[in-house]
């Protein structure tokens, strides 16, 4: 009877631990944040928005880390959130880090970016094209 119970309990345990982690998510958000204030007033912002658990804005690279509940908001709710507080928003689909950002990288060749006789880095390719669409 006590195996039984023990099995259950432990049973309970694991599918309630995989329940939560499997909710959590966590998404980048471009901003066009340009000080403290900024950071302030999305973080509070966010900080009050159903389903998020966390937010940290940095400054310098404009970028919104945000965690969340993915059974209690979306994405898209959060980046209207921040549009709503004056900010533009667009989630990062950019999956590389600045190690990979190197001329000539494989990273380069698998998002299908040509360098040519460019320096560029792939980094500053795509950081291009995103100037080019938002003016």
């Amino acid at each position: 009877m006590f195996t039984n119970f023990l099995k259950l309990s432990m049973a309970f345990f694991v599918l309630a631990t995989v329940m939560i982690f499997a909710a959590n998510k966590e998404i980048k958000i471009q901003t066009n944040m340009t000080c403290e204030t900024c950071k302030g007033k999305i973080e509070s912002g966010l900080k009050n928005t159903a389903g998020v658990t966390s937010s940290n804005a940095d400054v310098s690279s404009k970028v919104v880390t945000v965690k969340y509940d993915d059974s209690k908001t979306t994405s898209d709710k959060i980046t209207k959130k921040i549009k709503d507080l004056g900010y533009s928003a667009t989630v990062s689909s950019n999956k590389m880090d600045k190690s990979s950002c190197n001329t000539g990288s494989s990273s380069c060749s698998d998002k299908g970016m040509k360098l040519g006789s460019s320096k560029k880095s792939c980094c500053d390719v795509k950081a291009t094209k995103s100037n080019a669409k938002s003016k």
